[in-house]
């Protein structure tokens, strides 16, 4: 299973550093045009994994209240898409700190170099992943509504490297996966086992839900 090393279905917010305060667990956004990160989150978070993963349930403490009120989600499926948004932070890079992460990172920074002293006529080839979480943000990102989410939650390619911004971009592309596949199947966290739809939902971020659902569930006559 890709997320029995990080999490299992047994798995609690407090596994992965969040201590919840009950009274503000399921905190009501106020009606606000945009988000940004606060002083202080509702949920207080710290991580025994490291400084990066600390940053990230932070991040996560704060974002994901707001994110299940613009999704509809009730509280099971929110905290579902925060462990999974979770367990893609830790594979994807190391919880900010896997060697493979980082040497990916370096090669990045040179593309990206390269990007910009080209010449206007050389193609540029296929958008980058970024961030710790290794997000291709123009192609995930690609409808006016979607954009109007990076908008809203004030995330772009130049602050996605924000170990908070990530946690809020995973938990919007969990959440934008999940909405389309339960859209698709009728499948969710309550009827369904948990840790195989947080495996699909894993799959699709590094393959799209389109092409999960396409070739995996799609039959053919």
């Amino acid at each position: 299973m890709l997320f029995r090393s990080y999490l299992d279905n047994n798995s609690s917010l407090e596994t992965i550093g969040i201590q919840i305060n009950p009274k503000a667990r399921f905190y009501s956004a106020e009606d606000e045009s945009s988000y940004r990160k606060p002083k202080e989150a509702e949920w207080k978070s710290s991580s025994p994994l490291g400084r990066d993963s600390t940053l990230f349930t932070r991040g996560l403490a704060y974002y994901a209240p707001k994110i299940q009120q613009d999704f509809g989600l009730n509280d099971k499926e929110t905290e579902q898409l925060m462990k999974l948004s979770f367990g893609i932070f830790g594979k994807e890079s190391g919880f900010g700190k896997g060697k493979r992460y980082i040497e990916k990172e370096s090669k990045r920074k040179l593309l990206d170099l390269y990007k910009d002293y080209a010449p206007d006529w050389l193609p540029e080839g296929d958008e980058l992943s970024r961030g710790k979480g290794q997000i291709k943000i123009d192609t995930f990102f690609d409808t006016p509504e979607k954009k109007k989410l990076l908008e809203r939650y004030g995330i772009n390619k130049e602050n996605i490297w924000d170990t908070e911004n990530t946690a809020a971009a995973l938990m919007l592309t969990s959440a934008i996966n999940y909405k389309n596949f339960k859209d698709f199947s009728g499948a969710s966290f309550k009827n369904m086992d948990n840790l195989t739809l947080q495996n699909i939902l894993a799959l699709a971020h590094n393959k799209g839900i389109d092409n999960v659902i396409k070739n995996e569930f799609s039959t053919s006559d």
